[in-house]
């Protein structure tokens, strides 16, 4: 079957020759490019199709799929994850996104006894690993997926298997809403606080709407009190931004750095006092805080920018607006905040 799939994209023409027409590119005004190969038989333009390293040639009934040979494909363990990471960090990939995803190759090896023998795998082995995972171990349909596209690039970088996505299906996530606090709340939260460190960093994220991994690495050089803004150097996306300062925050800023005087960043590590803090100590602080606060719902960092971005929306703030302080690029992920903010204006017909 897989012989004959790969053939049906050479067609014979009315002369007897035999053409295979390959995607090439794009030209300038981003309009496909193709080039055509003829030979006296099938098997000879096979020869050229496999010399160029392309295993499938273009088909309009089809997705073009390209195959380019790189060296010698990997055999052993330690030979993939080199490949990738070499491909992540080409690909510009986060540290946490290249730890995930070369965890979940080694984790996927290493459960199939396949160290020294990778090319072994097969689809069929990744797609029962991650059934396995999800309905034996319990992992989560997102945590599932991240593992899936870690396992797709072992097979198409390192393996040199055809790249088609298709091939690797991900678990529909369940789409639920993040719990909101009010803003008696969230002042009750900020105020649970034993650390003014941490206290510090609740308030900054809930009035900038700034994420766990901006907010730690806040600099000194960072607030803009002309404009009142504070600069986000490099945040989520790897994209520089600005974000909202509000009256308040910088008066709480000011009273925090007279008191520890920070030279770089505002929340420096007590250990390695050249860098920041790191994010995982804040999160652990959170659920302390509701607890000391007397919150029943699960709280993190990360709800108290969803409660920046839902009192903006209940504020009567326009959507593209509330897109900009959050940093988002589309408005599709801004708009979850309309639902949190309820229905104003909607009367049910049940009262009249």
């Amino acid at each position: 079957m897989e012989e004959r799939k790969e053939k049906r994209h050479i067609r014979q023409r009315k002369d007897g020759r035999y053409q295979a027409r390959c995607l090439v590119g794009v030209d300038a005004q981003g309009h496909a490019r193709y080039k055509d190969y003829y030979g006296k038989t099938r098997e000879e333009v096979e020869a050229k199709l496999e010399a160029i390293g392309r295993l499938y040639c273009y088909s309009k009934r089809e997705t073009v799929q390209q195959v380019f040979r790189d060296g010698k494909p990997a055999v052993t363990l330690e030979d993939a994850l080199a490949v990738l990471k070499t491909e992540f960090e080409l690909r510009g990939y986060k540290q946490g996104t290249k730890e995930k995803y070369m965890g979940a190759v080694r984790k996927f090896v290493t459960a199939l006894h396949k160290e020294n023998d990778v090319q072994a795998l097969t689809l069929r082995d990744a797609k029962n690993f991650i059934l396995n995972q999800h309905k034996v171990c319990g992992m989560s349909a997102s945590t599932c997926n991240g593992y899936m596209e870690g396992i797709r690039c072992l097979f198409v970088f390192a393996l040199g298997r055809p790249a088609d996505a298709k091939l690797f299906p991900h678990f529909r996530r369940e789409k639920r809403l993040p719990g909101v606090l009010s803003k008696e709340e969230v002042d009750r939260l900020i105020d649970s606080f034993d650390s003014p460190m941490y206290r510090m960093i609740a308030i900054l994220m809930y009035s900038s709407g700034l994420r766990i991994s901006e907010a730690v690495r806040l600099r000194v050089t960072d607030i803009r009190r002309d404009k009142m803004l504070i600069f986000v150097d490099q945040g989520k996306g790897a994209k520089d931004r600005y974000a909202v300062l509000s009256q308040r925050c910088l008066r709480e800023l000011e009273l925090y750095w007279r008191r520890f005087r920070p030279k770089d960043y505002f929340f420096p590590s007590p250990h390695f006092g050249k860098t920041h803090i790191t994010t995982h100590t804040v999160q652990d602080a959170f659920p302390r805080a509701a607890k000391k606060a007397g919150l029943a719902q699960h709280v993190t960092p990360h709800t108290l920018r969803h409660c920046f971005a839902t009192h903006l929306v209940e504020a009567n703030t326009g959507l593209f607006h509330t897109m900009q302080a959050l940093g988002h690029a589309s408005l599709k992920s801004t708009q979850v905040y309309i639902h949190l903010a309820g229905l104003p204006g909607v009367k049910s017909p049940y009262d009249e």
